[in-house]
């Protein structure tokens, strides 16, 4: 069985110091969206929050999360996994982890919860052509999030941190859209990995994003039918597509701004130092040169048609 990829264990640390109740509005909001706007795009939902729950169940390492029973003690009744899953979303009901466990990482689980079936939804949705309809609902959701002033949104597949306006460009609906196809998932997959790096202050956060920009460079390339299987670089790779042969799919200006990112930029990072000076870049070095693959990536992706 695959080890799930849930936001409790990618995110150690979030919520410290916030009391429980202290986002119940916005994990309401969360609630509503999920419960009342993204699953009527779907079908099978209660197998949706079964599934949801029992996987965020086996990564914590709990039988369940919450108390699922209802009634009397002489009659009780099993209430549904949707119905847990939206209780324990969007309300805050009589958990049995609220007495062992700490009230950041119960808001985490909560989260987990909430991005799990959104992840399950995305998928769903788009595989039944209503990918338009479900970015709806997550721009809504995350403009609400926004105003909440609640410290993530949801992009992707992942809620991510999302603490300034520069996070809010990054994390651009339209960017996540356009790397959703299966064609583009290692570029989606090392444009998580630069934020996740730059949010838990790892110094690869560069380096992974540069690894977006040349997979999608690479798969342009290929899909055009332009790579001729000697490259050594990204540079050769660029090369192919500024080729007058190739109908110059990007400017010779603008292949040399590529190929001085990777000269300047990512190959010292991807060196060993030697005796020399470890190369580092300062935080807003690092939101630049993420915010210039993410730029160029859109841009690609976009003149491509892929």
């Amino acid at each position: 069985m695959p080890i799930a990829d849930i936001f409790y264990d990618r995110n150690d640390g979030a919520f410290v110091f916030t009391r429980h109740d202290s986002h119940q509005r916005a994990f309401h909001q969360i609630g509503t969206m999920i419960f009342e706007r993204a699953f009527p795009l779907v079908h099978n939902v209660e197998n949706t929050c079964e599934n949801c729950y029992t996987t965020l169940c086996r990564e914590i390492g709990v039988e369940e999360i919450m108390d699922r029973h209802t009634g009397t003690y002489y009659e009780r009744h099993l209430i549904s996994y949707r119905d847990a899953c939206k209780e324990f979303i969007g309300n805050v009901p009589n958990l049995a982890l609220a007495h062992s466990c700490p009230a950041p990482k119960l808001l985490s689980i909560r989260l987990s919860l909430a991005e799990l079936i959104l992840r399950n939804v995305d998928n769903k949705a788009r595989r039944g052509n209503r990918s338009d309809d479900f970015d709806l609902v997550l721009g809504e959701l995350n403009e609400r999030l926004k105003r909440l002033d609640f410290p993530f949104r949801y992009h992707g597949g992942v809620f991510q941190p999302a603490q300034d306006d520069l996070s809010e460009v990054e994390l651009d609906t339209p960017f996540w859209s356009l790397v959703a196809a299966p064609v583009w998932k290692n570029v989606d997959d090392e444009m998580k990995d630069a934020f996740d790096a730059r949010a838990n202050n790892r110094d690869d956060a560069v380096f992974n994003a540069s690894k977006a920009l040349e997979s999608t460079i690479k798969i342009i390339s290929e899909k055009k039918g332009w790579s001729r299987g000697n490259e050594k670089g990204a540079a050769n790779y660029v090369d192919n597509l500024v080729s007058a042969a190739n109908g110059r799919f990007v400017e010779t200006w603008e292949g040399e701004m590529l190929k001085a990112f990777f000269r300047d930029v990512r190959n010292p990072m991807g060196h060993g130092s030697g005796s020399g000076n470890r190369p580092n870049l300062n935080a807003h070095q690092t939101d630049w040169a993420i915010d210039f693959c993410i730029g160029w990536i859109k841009n690609l992706v976009r003149r491509s048609g892929i």
